[in-house]
C-alpha cells in the first residue's frame, strides 16, 4: 500500500468501527511513513525526513526509528537544539543510543560554533585590513577647475563704491 491510498482509507472511515484493521493499517501508515523518512535521508532532503517522522510521531509519539530518523535529519540541517528535544525523547526509549548520540551531537555543535566563530573573525580582520588599505581616491579634474575657481572668487579683491 502506498502513503496516498493509505490516507484514502483514512479519509473514507472505512475501518472506523474495526478496530483490528483500523491498527493493522497504521502499522502499515506507520512503515510506508519511515520508508520514505529513510529514503529522503539517503536523498539529502532533510525536510521531506522530517516531515515524515513528524507524521509517525503524531500516531506513536514514542516511535524509536523515527526520533532517531527525525534527529539524523535535523542534524544535517544544522538545527542541534531540535536535535536535543528528539535525542532526550530517544535516551529514554533506548539510553544507550540517545546517549551516543547526544555525544556526538554536542561535539558537533561545538565544532560548528568554533569554525563559525572563525569565520566571523577572519571577516572582520579582512575587512579592517581593506579599511586601512583603502586610500582616498585622487581628485577628478573637475574637483581641480572647481577648487581653483573658487579660489579665485575668494581672492579677487572687492571694488568700493
Amino acid at each position: 500500500m502506498t502513503l496516498k491510498s493509505i490516507g484514502y482509507i483514512n479519509s473514507k472511515d472505512a475501518y472506523a468501527q474495526d478496530s483490528s484493521k483500523q491498527s493493522e493499517i497504521d502499522e502499515i501508515a506507520n512503515r510506508a511513513e519511515l520508508n520514505a523518512a529513510q529514503a529522503c535521508l539517503r536523498l539529502r532532503r532533510w525536510d521531506d525526513a522530517v516531515r515524515h517522522c513528524d507524521n509517525v510521531l503524531k500516531r506513536h509519539p514514542l516511535e524509536a526509528k523515527a526520533l532517531y530518523r527525525k534527529a539524523t535529519a535535523l542534524r544535517q540541517k544544522g538545527e542541534y537544539d531540535e536535535v536535543r528535544k528528539c535525542l532526550s525523547a530517544l535516551q529514554s526509549i533506548n539510553p544507550s543510543l540517545g546517549q551516543y548520540l547526544l555525544q556526538s551531537v554536542n561535539k558537533e555543535d561545538k565544532q560548528h560554533k568554533h569554525e563559525e566563530k572563525k569565520l566571523w573573525n577572519d571577516a572582520f580582520r579582512n575587512l579592517e585590513a581593506e579599511k586601512d588599505s583603502v586610500q582616498q581616491p585622487e581628485e577628478s579634474w573637475w574637483q581641480k577647475v572647481r577648487e581653483y575657481f573658487w579660489c579665485c572668487r575668494r581672492r579677487r579683491p572687492q571694488k568700493e563704491e
